[in-house]
């Protein structure tokens, strides 16, 4: 049991617990403000045991980070920062904010590490952005109706971060990642319609307008950090 007197895993196991910390507390803001602290620690639970599975699979796919504490701090500021993104949007009732932090997460992780490790990061985040979308006004026929997060969400999120982890393996031209953005939209547009269409009863051109949003939002990310790269 000598690696548990390890500094190293001593400093990342308070760094994952910080990331616990603030993850569960952007997520349950909404919870705060409406002071629903009865749903308080089920939602800290399941946070954490999301992110239990992720330490394992960083122990696993990605054990350097144990020691470098700098890309450690780097990975918990991008995925908080873009899950308090994600927050805004729900807050703004625009849910499409989530599939755009999807994609970014997706592509920088990419960038930054291999496909396998971003692949499952992704998949991650879109959990815990799930989360953080939280329930979500909708306006239907003048009706304003209570929406919690579902499935739709994660799925749609995952279909714009899944084709950037899958087809960034090299970036050897500022045109490759924006064919990968096209690709990307367009598939995040054929998942949001037809999971709009099958589980939810609005008129088809409300539900094209909401999917156009999705895949939007996806193309604007993939431009945006294609700007960014040197």
């Amino acid at each position: 049991m000598s690696w548990l007197a390890d500094t190293d895993v001593i400093i990342s196991a308070l760094l994952w617990l910080l990331f616990v910390i603030l993850c569960s507390t952007v997520i349950s803001f909404e919870l705060i403000r409406q002071a629903r602290f009865g749903d308080l620690p089920l939602l800290a639970a399941m946070v954490l045991l999301i992110s239990v599975a992720g330490g394992f699979y960083i122990y696993h796919y990605q054990k350097r980070l144990l020691r470098n504490h700098t890309r450690s701090l780097a990975l918990i500021g991008l995925l908080i920062l873009l899950l308090f993104a994600t927050k805004i949007g729900a807050m703004l009732n625009q849910s499409f904010w989530a599939t755009g932090t999807a994609v970014n997460a997706a592509i920088i992780l990419t960038i930054a590490y291999d496909q396998r490790f971003a692949l499952g990061m992704s998949i991650f985040y879109c959990l815990f952005a799930c989360f953080a979308a939280g329930p979500a006004t909708v306006a239907v026929e003048s009706i304003v109706k209570y929406q919690p997060a579902n499935i739709s969400l994660f799925l749609t999120m995952a279909a714009g971060a899944v084709p950037c982890c899958f087809c960034l393996k090299e970036i050897r031209t500022r045109i490759k990642l924006l064919q990968v953005g096209v690709l990307a939209a367009g598939v995040v547009f054929a998942t949001a319609s037809v999971l709009g269409l099958l589980t939810q009863s609005l008129q088809p051109m409300t539900i094209l307008n909401a999917a156009g949003y999705h895949a939007g939002i996806t193309l604007v990310v993939a431009v945006l950090i294609q700007g960014l790269l040197p």
